[in-house]
């Protein structure tokens, strides 16, 4: 009786399974992690924009100093590495105060 060697046919299966796995990885995983960093991106990102807005309102209380507060946030978030709009900032002016920009 002849012996039938598994090898190659073993060999192959196994490729196809890596192949598989890494497709999947691919197609569902990375999107998956990718999806999960930026949203806890966007969190940091509004933490830190809201912190920076509030302690300027806080530490230039009187009416008339917004762009000194504007440049402080600015300032600020560009040492974190954070680049942040005046509409951003302005936005969340006004929704963190109820009024307008100051």
């Amino acid at each position: 009786m002849e012996q039938i060697d598994w090898t190659p046919l073993v060999s192959q299966v196994g490729n196809l399974l890596v192949a598989v796995v890494v497709a999947l990885l691919t197609r569902v995983v990375w999107p998956a992690v990718k999806a999960y960093v930026a949203t806890q991106e966007d969190a940091r990102r509004k933490a830190l924009l809201e912190m920076l807005v509030l302690a300027a309102e806080k530490l230039w209380a009187a009416s008339g100093t917004g762009k000194t507060k504007l440049s402080y946030v600015l300032g600020e978030a560009e040492k974190r590495g954070v680049l942040l709009t005046q509409a951003e900032i302005e936005a969340t002016v006004l929704r963190l105060t109820g009024g307008c920009a100051k």
